[in-house]
């Protein structure tokens, strides 16, 4: 079989047996695959940076049925200024976290990819605020992992809903439906509605002043990953550095 030629980020990277490495990388083409990298650990060896977390690089890779290996990689972008910060390098995870859990499969990875790539260059660039940023990958992944918040009616009734959301449910619910819901408030309806009705572009240009609506509605969104999605450590993680 000839080698295949793909553009991928290297998500997550892993140490096997005593020199290897095993990378998670997703692609337009393959989607998230794992990769291993025969002699990665050594410093000596070419394909080092371009396999490095967060290496976007065009791989070279031998398959042999579900297994692929590392024949050569060259460096694309390498996202490095997201080790200038704790809080950075915490988020970044998380986001190749959740993009890992979205893409179960290679139909949205073109989707997935884009949103991640654009990410990162804007985490890193800081032309985004912080938590804006945080809240507007989290909307952007629930909506193309089919799972965000139906805001539009009581996703009980198909009442008018009330500023509460009830998770299990879905969404949004009426006040006569609102029994164990969350009780929120209409700059957090904004916020979520907002983001989802925008383009990436338009969602990575777009300013929002209000930090302390982000953070609730980042609360809410957090929710709506654990139970419909995945739970995900890295966010756990990120919640102790960052202060919400």
């Amino acid at each position: 079989m000839q080698p295949l030629k793909i553009n991928g980020l290297v998500t997550r990277v892993s140490n096997v047996g005593e020199n290897g490495k095993m990378l998670t990388v997703l692609s337009n083409d393959l989607g998230k695959i794992s990769v291993w990298g025969k002699g990665l650990s050594s410093q000596k060896h070419p394909s080092k940076s371009a396999a490095a977390p967060f290496s976007y690089s065009e791989f070279v890779l031998n398959q042999k049925g579900d297994i692929y290996s590392l024949s050569s990689a060259s460096l694309i972008n390498s996202f490095y200024n997201l080790s200038t910060s704790v809080e950075k390098l915490s988020l970044a995870n998380y986001f190749c976290a959740l993009s890992e859990a979205v893409l179960c499969d290679s139909t949205y990875a073109q989707d997935v990819l884009k949103l991640l790539l654009n990410s990162l260059h804007y985490l890193q660039k800081d032309l985004k605020e912080f938590f804006d940023m945080w809240l507007m990958f989290e909307v952007k992944a629930l909506a193309l992992a089919g799972v965000m918040p139906n805001l539009g009616e009581c996703v009980i009734c198909g009442g008018v809903p009330d500023f509460a959301i009830d998770i299990l449910a879905g969404g949004a619910v009426c006040e006569n439906c609102s029994v164990g819901a969350i009780k929120t408030d209409a700059a957090v309806f904004a916020l979520l509605k907002g983001y989802e009705a925008a383009s990436l572009k338009g969602a990575l240009e777009l300013k929002i002043e209000d930090v302390a609506a982000i953070k609730r509605a980042i609360s809410i969104t957090g929710k709506f990953i654990a139970e419909h999605i995945s739970k995900i450590k890295a966010r756990d993680y990120l919640g102790k550095i960052v202060r919400m």
